[in-house]
């Protein structure tokens, strides 16, 4: 990587302005880290940026250093990441260089790139597996793939216009947005604290690593704004505080871990918990660290205490309101908080400050415009989707959420190949991710993949004990075609008919198997409210969620022998 005069001016100009930033005022060491590796990298010595020389010549640690022992480098590396992404979304000048850390390196990307705005970006199909997921200009390099991209392009035009043709659909419109006065791009912000037993830990363990652990598990979730306690200030208001205390089991040599999170403002405890790390055999690994990453992702993830807490609590700070609606929407599936969430992410992207989640989310929503036809959201949502997703991924390619929001649209359009890739490619970059790894399963349900969905079903459930609605129709489908019907039936009486539409459509398939009439009566007259393309045209509505042909021609077919559309047209008299 070289750069003339002029470009290492500016670098060097970001540099000093990112330096003297909030996000790196107040650490000495993160700013010798980053004004270390930028100053090597733009003097054309990017190849002498390893553990050992940051550690020794950046942060000043004895030639005894070791960083195979000695974890803190890659500690400060993670935080440094952070930070760096921090002050590109809230500070940075929207002509400044990019300078970003990938994971997996000490070797500084830098950039010239101005934002880019929201605009068609037509992607070869092929793009995604040829680059592993991540966008790198593949038709500017190879003018075949240009002209295969033209041709997929016009055939999934002409393929989606007779799609629609033939499969008309009935367009639900959508309340007035609620106006919402506030900052729209603002994200929570979590304050954390890692402390561990001055008097001793396990002889398994070391302080540095548990605490290493954790900040990794912090670092994976890009829809916070993650901030150590110890360099908040006044300027940065915290929205939840979370303590996490290592502590040597007061009965043998095992790890107690002792977690708890607060309402910053109020310091109300929301919830806090007790958990034991069993000690490893003598030689063994400490592989039951993972835990750790799995207590974050439980506060963390959708579905988890904060996304719960933001969409419950009777008056969160106003500046949440724009994803609380989104929130909100994903659990309630109510269209005023579409309506509302749509309106707010747009004005947050609009503004030109918006995270990689943030566009993230509304790619998500506009899949959902394609799903249930909303009107008046867009000509094309499926375009806006992708061409959202695609932007969320340049903006951070290390964001799970980004590449779940490729993978939608992937699923979505029916590419099975690149769908399961972007999940794969999501779950690898947050292997703790409890929505992530749900919503992978349940797509390998609707493609018929029922043996390869049964481990991460597993282990989504695992993770989520109280699982969304969603997530325990897929459960039920899967106990249902492969015939377990004790299972199936139980997902139906520990689920609420009004939580998703899917549920109905549960009930409908249980009473087709031979259920009870009131399953029946039940799902109609839901869907009939919530969405009755399941019930008027029951095998686009499964296309549309990205079933696979032969699935939803099976599915169509029973709600069809259950006759519900008879019953919908007796309740539309």
């Amino acid at each position: 990587m070289s750069f003339n005069e002029q470009e290492n001016e500016r670098i060097l100009k970001t540099l000093d302005a990112m330096l003297a930033s909030e996000w790196f005022a107040n650490s000495s060491q993160m700013q010798n880290f980053l004004r270390f590796i930028v100053t090597k990298t733009v003097a054309g010595e990017a190849d002498s940026l390893k553990g050992y020389t940051i550690g020794v010549d950046a942060l000043g640690k004895p030639e005894t250093f070791d960083p195979g022992t000695d974890p803190s480098v890659r500690v400060m590396a993670g935080r440094l990441r952070q930070a760096i992404q921090n002050y590109y979304l809230e500070d940075a000048p929207a002509d400044a260089p990019r300078i970003n850390l990938p994971k997996g390196t000490y070797v500084p990307i830098i950039k010239f790139e101005a934002p880019i705005p929201i605009s068609p970006i037509q992607d070869a199909p092929d793009a995604i597996a040829a680059t592993e997921l991540k966008p790198q200009g593949l038709l500017s390099r190879y003018p075949i793939a240009l002209v295969v991209g033209l041709i997929a392009i016009a055939l999934s035009v002409t393929s989606l216009y007779l799609f629609n043709q033939l499969h008309p659909r009935e367009e639900v419109a959508l309340p007035q947005p609620t106006k919402l006065l506030n900052e729209h791009s603002r994200l929570p912000v979590i304050s954390y604290a890692f402390e561990h037993d001055r008097n001793g830990m396990p002889t398994w363990i070391t302080p540095s690593l548990a605490i290493s652990r954790a900040i990794v598990a912090f670092s994976r979730f890009d829809e916070y704004r993650i901030i150590p306690r110890q360099n908040e200030s006044s300027e940065i208001e915290s929205d939840y505080n979370v303590n996490l205390f290592f502590s040597n089991s007061i009965r043998n040599n095992d790890l107690d871990v002792f977690v708890t999170l607060y309402r910053a403002r109020s310091s109300e405890i929301l919830w806090s918990n007790r958990f034991t790390f069993v000690a490893p055999e003598p030689g063994g690994d400490v592989a039951n660290l993972n835990r750790v990453e799995s207590i974050v992702s439980s506060i963390l993830s959708p579905y988890g205490i904060i996304y719960g807490d933001i969409i419950n609590r009777a008056a969160p700070p106003p500046r949440l309101n724009c994803i609380r609606q989104i929130y909100e929407y994903f659990a309630k599936a109510e269209l005023q908080n579409y309506a509302t969430g749509l309106n707010c992410a747009r004005q947050a992207i609009e503004a030109g400050d918006a995270s990689s989640s943030m566009h993230a989310m509304l790619a998500f929503l506009n899949v959902e415009a394609f799903r249930r036809n909303f009107k008046d959201v867009s000509n094309n949502p499926m375009e806006d989707a992708r061409n959202l997703a695609t932007r969320a991924i340049e903006l951070n390619e290390a964001n799970a959420r980004a590449f779940q929001a490729r993978f939608a649209v992937e699923k979505t359009s029916g590419n099975e190949e690149l769908a399961i890739k972007a999940a794969q490619r999501a779950i690898g970059l947050n292997p703790f991710d409890r929505d992530i790894i749900g919503d992978y399963a349940a797509y390998l349900v609707s493609i018929g993949k029922l043996e390869a969905a049964r481990e991460p079903l597993r282990r989504a459930t695992e993770l989520t004990p109280v699982p969304p609605a969603w997530l325990q129709f897929y459960q039920f489908l899967h106990a249902d075609l492969t015939e377990d019907y004790r299972i199936a039936d139980e997902v139906l009486t520990t689920t609420t008919i009004k939580d998703s539409p899917l549920i109905a459509v549960a009930r409908i398939l249980a009473f087709e198997r031979g259920g009870d009439e009131s399953l029946l009566e039940t799902g109609v007259a839901e869907l009939t409210k919530a969405e009755s393309g399941f019930l008027t045209n029951p095998y686009t509505s499964f296309l549309r969620r990205g079933f696979s042909k032969t699935l939803a021609k099976t599915l169509s077919d029973r709600i069809d022998r259950a006759k519900a559309s008879e019953r919908y047209a007796e309740l539309q008299q």
